[in-house]
């Protein structure tokens, strides 16, 4: 926790104390300090839980793993007639996305795919999306 969250609880922990006529009501509010003190703590953990399990470690990478590099047929079978999520998962968050009319259109880097024939990696691909699946690749 935090100095500025725990000073303001002391002061109006005390000024409750004060506030107190006899021994009977400074048990009563000792208890209830103490049930509010263990609801803190178990929200404290919970969000402790969430943070760890919502941050990356270097063991568990971002996205699938995948391969280098692909040749145009092969980019093509891996991507289309799939789902924006398979995408994701099979080569990971476009570099940048574009809404043209119906169509979604994602950018993803041209040295993911080389020309089968020349070896040589393309300049940009673009995987346009229709109704939330891949129906065609460019390749540039």
């Amino acid at each position: 926790m935090k100095y500025h969250v725990i000073i303001p609880f002391f002061a109006m922990l005390f000024a409750m104390i004060c506030s107190c006529d006899n021994n009977a009501d400074l048990r009563k509010e000792n208890i209830r300090i103490s049930a509010e003190i263990e609801v803190l703590r178990a929200e404290n953990d919970s969000l402790r839980t969430l943070i760890a399990k919502s941050t990356p470690t270097t063991s568990q990478p971002k996205t699938a793993a995948r391969k280098e590099k692909y040749t145009r047929e092969e980019f093509r079978k891996l991507v289309v007639g799939k789902n924006k999520k398979q995408i994701i998962e099979a080569l990971g968050k476009p570099e940048s996305t574009m809404d043209i009319t119906s169509d979604e259109i994602w950018n993803y880097d041209g040295s993911l795919v080389y020309d089968a024939t020349t070896g040589i990696a393309q300049n940009s691909i673009q995987v346009v999306i229709r109704n939330g699946v891949a129906i065609r690749v460019n390749f540039y």
